[in-house]
């Protein structure tokens, strides 16, 4: 006579299977050569080119900002981008709807959300609200370099321009023009051809609002759509 436990144990009424939702490759069907190619571009080399010109005691300004982590980051010498690990990720990519990223690794789940890549990078996504007393005055009117009609410069573009009149700039100029050319170039990482957005640019006029906004939500909300338009016909 069996207990209804074991009756229970014996049913398959109670079993269903997950159905989860396909790789943007099957197992085993990865294609056997990796092209050399990657869709976000940062240069980390940013940051120690704007350091040298802007000199330790205005640089110490953005060391110590929000982009303190990127910085530190950027100054160790250990870190090495893979570029075959990154398509190994690519090449198991799970195909969800949403923001997050999902990816397989020996044949387990493995999330990439916007809490990942604040863990990763520790920049900001959400907007800091904390009262503080301001470090420069606001500035009325934007800077010549944010006034171009339509868009104009690439971050290069903008670092040759520091580089050429850094000594007639003023101290905030100077400073608004390093972070922009060190979040552009690094944090955002767009194409080195791409040009900047107009209305982006005039996001850097004051400091003390630049330095408060989520701009580790806007870099994840750019890597995560840049990694979705990754297709398989992008492989061959």
């Amino acid at each position: 006579m069996s207990t209804p436990n074991s009756q229970f144990l014996d049913s398959n009424d109670f079993c269903t299977n997950l159905s989860l939702p396909p790789r943007i490759y099957g197992a085993g069907t990865e294609p056997p050569d990796i092209p050399k190619m990657v869709i976000q571009h940062s240069s980390i080399d940013y940051v120690s080119e704007v350091a040298q010109i802007l000199g330790k005691e205005e640089f110490d300004q953005i060391e110590n900002s929000h982009l303190g982590s990127i910085v530190k980051l950027a100054r160790r010498s250990s870190v090495v981008f893979s570029e075959n690990l990154f398509h190994f990720l690519m090449q198991r990519r799970v195909l969800t709807k949403g923001k997050d990223l999902w990816f397989t690794f020996c044949d387990q789940l493995m999330r990439f959300s916007m809490r990942e890549f604040y863990l990763t990078t520790g920049l900001a996504c959400e907007e800091d609200t904390t009262p503080r007393e301001p470090l420069f005055p606001n500035k009325k009117k934007p800077y010549l370099w944010m006034l171009s009609k339509g868009d104009k410069y690439t971050v290069r573009n903008l670092y040759d321009l520091l580089k050429k009149r850094a000594r007639t700039m003023t101290r905030l100029e100077r400073l608004s023009m390093g972070v922009a050319i060190i979040t552009e170039g690094v944090i955002l990482a767009g194409h080195p051809s791409s040009l900047i957005p107009k209305e982006r640019l005039l996001c850097y006029k004051n400091y003390d609002t630049f330095s408060r906004l989520p701009w580790g939500k806007l870099a994840y909300k750019i890597l995560s759509k840049s990694i979705k338009r990754l297709n398989t016909s992008w492989w061959t």
